[in-house]
This record gives structure tokens, sequence and C-alpha cells, in this order.
């Protein structure tokens, strides 16, 4: 089954030139996929009540168009090949009126029991009640994100109290907006993020201290963020288009 809602224009979610964010396609996506879960009985607020909750292992974002500013949006998700697993999948899209795909992606999501720490599967009636689509057998699987042999720089990264979600984690989006400020200012500026990928390995505490790594390549960043400890913690993949941004004025 897929969930298709109409997106409703937030100033915030847009940037330069009035084209919507990296950032804020994101969470266009996550809310999608909330707004899904809440529409088959299984929200956020009624899994916290039963110590049960849905944590990202994973994303990867396209973004082929960004969408500008007023623009008629529908943003939809489905569950995909969901199954009594550790691990299952949702895709995502950001379509405009006439059926335009502006930006598509899809996560990996575990559910865990909050209280033991573990993972649980999901049952046959949750799995009934989203009806996920089937698995594309043809899909290319993309190869498994990693540290970068060696790192052009490095900085600590500031979290602030924004930052931090109601299980005193950093917010899997916000991962996003610290990488982003992490970029190289020239690479920010000059080229545009057209795909990235997220890998958590392990969660960002509020009172942790972290370092990014940064490695460039000809049109791609690769960002590690390490505990004080040198634990990873996450990995951060953008792609960026091959041209240039025309100069601001």
């Amino acid at each position: 089954m897929i969930f298709s809602e109409k997106y409703h224009s937030r100033i915030e979610d847009f940037g330069r030139g009035g084209l919507m964010t990296p950032e804020a396609v994101l969470r266009v996506f996550e809310n999608t996929g909330s707004h899904h879960s809440d529409s088959v009985g299984d929200s956020l607020i009624s899994g916290s009540a039963a110590g049960i909750a849905w944590i990202v292992a994973e994303w990867n974002v396209k973004i082929h168009r960004a969408p500008k500013y007023g623009e008629e949006l529908i943003q939809s998700t489905c569950a995909v090949g969901l199954k009594p697993a550790i691990q299952n999948s949702r895709k995502m899209a950001i379509k405009t009126a006439s059926g335009e795909v502006c930006a598509e992606g899809s996560a990996k999501l575990v559910r865990l029991d909050v209280a033991a720490g573990k993972p649980v599967k999901s049952t046959e009636e949750l799995i009934a009640r989203y009806a996920p689509e089937p698995e594309n057998e043809n899909e290319q699987k993309l190869p498994h994100l990693v540290v970068p042999k060696e790192f052009d720089c490095e900085q600590e990264v500031l979290l602030r109290r924004g930052d931090i979600d109601y299980n005193g984690h950093v917010h899997n989006a916000n991962y996003l907006t610290l990488a982003i400020e992490a970029l190289p200012e020239a690479l920010y500026r000059e080229k545009k993020i057209v795909s990235y990928r997220i890998s958590y390995r392990l969660p960002i505490k509020e009172s942790d201290k972290v370092t990014v790594r940064i490695a460039v390549g000809e049109n791609s960043v690769t960002e590690c963020f390490f505990g004080s400890d040198g634990t990873l913690k996450t990995i951060v993949f953008f792609e960026f288009d091959r041209t240039f941004l025309p100069e601001e004025k």
C-alpha cells in the first residue's frame, strides 16, 4: 500500500534560490513515514508507550530536481518487502502534481525494544496493517559505506540543544545538518548535492565529544563522525553535480 498526502510548504524548508534544501527533503521523508505509521495505528506515541521504537539504520536519498517554493507537491511512502525480520525497508518520494519525481529515497529500519536495547521482529499482524509493496528483485544493491583509508581534514562537532531528540540522542535528520555544516566552503558554495547516504552505527548522545573526519573526492565527500574514544558513530556520503552553480548576484 502506497501512502500519499499533499505537502504543505514551510518557508524553513527552502534555501538559496527558493529551492528545497537537502535537509528538508529528509525531514519530509521522515514525516511522511511517521504519518503513514500513524495511519495504521503504529504511531511514535503508542510505540513509545509499549517500549518499542523504529530506529533508522540507513538513508539513501537522490535529488533529481530540488522543488521550488510554492510548487504543488505530493509526498508518498510505502513499506517494502516487510516481513518478520530484524531489518525492514521503506521507500519515499516527493512528486509534483503532474507526477514528476523530484526526490526519492529509501530507509532501512530496525524495530527496537528500547528497555532491552535489542531488535525485535515485526509481527504478522503489524505487517498486514502496512500492506507492504513487493521488493524489486532487479534493483541494484548499494555497497556498504566504509571508512576511507585517508582523510583530508577534521574538525570538532558542536552539538546544539536542538539537535537532541526525545531519546537523548542526536535526531537522525540532524546528522545530515551537521554533515552539511562540515562541508568545505568552496564545495558547498559551488556545487549542488544530488544524493546522499547516511549509515548510523552508534548514537551520538548529548554529552558526547565528537570529531568529524572528511575525505574529499572529485565529486563526492565522505564524512565519518567519531566519539572521543575513537568509536565510529556515523558515516555520511555526498555526491555532487559535476557542473558548477552560477554565481550568486
